[in-house]
């Protein structure tokens, strides 16, 4: 059966005619609720300079925003939805939040919601710096932080080398982090031997 034979099927029977038309009417209602609550947000963007109509629109920007990312610090803690937090935090991966990677961190381990705090993680990996790396190894060694951990792995490897790569295969046995930090290690090793066939 083709995509297109698929559909038409569904259009022609009512019962799952009326269930598409449900989840489509509850999809929008969620979209509407969400361009209500990050008004505050888009509005302070826009204020300071951007042009956006949901902060999803700078996590999929190529360009750069350091004059934002005060903004968007200072809306993180806010109790707005979990996809916009999210969105707050994607935006926040970018190396110039690193003047705020503490609160960053702070933020990270106390997000009670998983969409959340990888979002989070993601943000914290990307603004570390070469002396984030200790904290950044206590944050992975700790199986209390659970398994967004895994989003910190490539953080390791950028800031620590050789060494960052020693330490994550040291956690390769991690039943949360293993997956990951077995394709840094293997990366790492092919591109060790591409080296040295040289």
């Amino acid at each position: 059966m083709t995509a297109e034979e698929y559909l038409a099927r569904r259009a022609a029977d009512p019962v799952l005619r009326a269930q598409d038309e449900a989840a489509a009417a509850r999809h929008a209602a969620l979209v509407d609720e969400l361009i209500r609550a990050q008004q505050p947000l888009v509005s302070d963007l826009n204020v300071a300079g951007a042009n956006v109509a949901s902060v999803w629109d700078l996590v999929n920007t190529r360009d750069t925003y350091p004059h934002l990312v005060p903004v968007l610090i200072d809306h993180l803690p806010r109790d707005y939805p979990p996809a916009i937090r999210d969105g707050i935090a994607r935006a926040l991966a970018v190396p110039t939040a690193h003047p705020w990677w503490p609160l960053l961190v702070d933020q990270y381990l106390a997000a009670d919601q998983n969409r959340v705090q990888q979002g989070l993680a993601v943000a914290v990996a990307a603004a570390a710096q070469g002396e984030d790396l200790p904290r950044l190894k206590e944050l992975i060694a700790d199986r209390n932080v659970g398994e967004t951990r895994a989003l910190l792995l490539d953080a390791v490897k950028r800031l620590g080398g050789e060494e960052g790569i020693s330490f994550i295969a040291d956690h390769a046995d991690d039943p949360e982090l293993a997956h990951t930090a077995q394709q840094i290690v293997k990366r790492a090793e092919r591109s060790r031997a591409r080296r040295q066939a040289r």
